[in-house]
């Protein structure tokens, strides 16, 4: 994905670090979607469903509803 200034965001990375930065991972970053990482997002989603009344479905895939209410949740800190 490229940003609005033409710097490029490697988006898994950045998921990665988000989740791990929150609490949701204790591991280092690497950029990839594996198992680990698809059980934080579904520990986000649960989270996200007990506090909002829009719910996500928990499914570990990061679509465009759980992108919004990362994004939410990211400017709500």
């Amino acid at each position: 994905m490229t940003r609005a200034d033409g710097t490029y965001i490697n988006l898994q990375h950045y998921l990665n670090h988000y989740l791990s930065s929150r609490g949701y991972a204790k591991r280092t970053v690497d950029g990839s979607f594996g198992n680990i990482t698809k059980a934080k997002v579904e520990s986000f989603q649960t989270y996200w469903n007990s506090k909002k009344s829009i719910k996500l479905d928990v499914d570990g895939i990061v679509g465009p509803n759980t992108r919004n209410a990362l994004a939410q949740y990211v400017h709500s800190l």
